[in-house]
C-alpha cells in the first residue's frame, strides 16, 4: 500500500473486479462522488429547496456545499435522496439497470471522481502556511 496512491478501500475494489476474481464473483459497485463533477453526469432534476440550497436545481450546487455535507447529517436527507434518486435513474438510462457493475472500459467508477477540486489543491500548495500546517 507504501507504493500506491489509494487507499486500502480501492485496492479492495480493484481485486474485486481482476479478472481473476471476477470469474467467481459477481461485483457490482454503485457509488458516486459528491462534486460538481459527478453530479453533472446524473439527470439534472428541480426539485431542491431553494432557500436552503440556493437553487432548485441539481446541477447548481457548488464545491462548496456538496463538499460540507457530513454523512450524519440528518439536515442534508432531502438532498442525498433526490442524488440517490437521479443516480438511480442515471444507472437505469445507461442500460446498466443494476444488472453490472459500473464502470467505463478501463475498470473506473462512472460517477466517481478521481481528479479531485485541482484549483483548491494548486492553492494549498502555494501557501506556505498551509504546508508548514499539513500534518502528515
Amino acid at each position: 500500500m507504501t507504493h500506491t496512491g489509494q487507499d486500502a478501500s480501492a485496492m479492495q475494489v480493484n481485486a474485486f473486479r481482476s479478472p481473476m476474481v471476477a470469474q467467481t464473483i459477481d461485483f457490482r459497485r454503485f457509488q458516486i462522488s459528491l462534486d460538481p463533477t459527478a453530479i453533472n453526469k446524473i439527470p439534472n432534476i428541480d426539485s431542491l429547496d431553494e432557500h436552503k440550497y440556493q437553487s432548485k436545481w441539481l446541477h447548481d450546487l457548488t464545491e462548496e456545499t456538496l463538499g460540507n455535507i457530513d454523512m450524519a447529517d440528518v439536515t442534508k436527507f432531502d438532498l442525498m435522496k433526490v442524488i440517490g434518486q437521479q443516480t438511480a435513474e442515471y444507472i437505469v438510462q445507461t442500460g446498466n439497470n443494476f444488472k453490472k457493475d459500473l464502470v467505463d472500459n478501463r475498470y473506473n467508477d462512472l460517477l466517481v471522481t478521481t481528479s479531485g477540486d485541482i484549483s483548491r489543491i494548486q492553492k494549498q500548495m502555494s501557501s506556505p502556511e498551509w504546508l508548514d500546517g499539513f500534518k502528515a
